[in-house]
C-alpha cells in the first residue's frame, strides 16, 4: 500500500516539476506560438526525467513483474511527459499564475511582423 502511496507522490511531484517549467518558459504575457511549443516540450522534458528518476528508485517496473526490465520505468516516465506537454500543460501551478488564461490553440499565431 505504502508502494503506491508513493509512486502516486512521486507522479505528483513530477507534474508540479513540469509545470513549473512551463510556466518559467511561457512568461507572464500570452504567448506565441514558438514560446507556447517550446514550453509544452521542455515541460514534459522535466516531467519525464522526473518521474523516470522517482520510477526507477522506488522500482515501479517490479509492480508488473519480477521479469520487466527498469526501462519500463523511463517508459512510464514518457508517458507522465508526454501528458504534461500536450494535456496538462501547467494545471498544477495555474492558480499560483500572475496570467495563467489559457488561448485557445486556433488563436496561437506565428510571430510574423513581416508578412502582412
Amino acid at each position: 500500500m505504502v508502494k503506491y502511496f508513493l509512486t502516486i507522490l512521486g507522479i505528483g511531484v513530477s507534474l508540479v516539476a513540469g509545470a513549473w517549467t512551463y510556466w518559467k518558459i511561457r512568461g507572464e504575457e500570452l504567448p506565441d506560438l514558438w514560446r507556447e511549443t517550446r514550453a509544452r516540450i521542455l515541460a514534459g522534458l522535466a516531467t519525464t526525467v522526473v518521474s523516470a528518476a522517482i520510477f526507477i528508485a522506488l522500482a515501479v517496473h517490479k509492480y508488473f513483474g519480477n521479469e520487466v526490465p527498469w526501462t519500463f520505468s523511463i517508459f512510464l516516465g514518457c508517458c507522465a511527459g508526454i501528458c504534461e506537454g500536450v494535456l496538462y500543460r501547467g494545471q498544477a501551478l495555474k492558480r499560483l499564475h500572475p496570467n495563467a488564461k489559457m488561448p485557445p490553440a486556433g488563436d496561437l499565431e506565428l510571430s510574423r511582423a513581416d508578412d502582412e
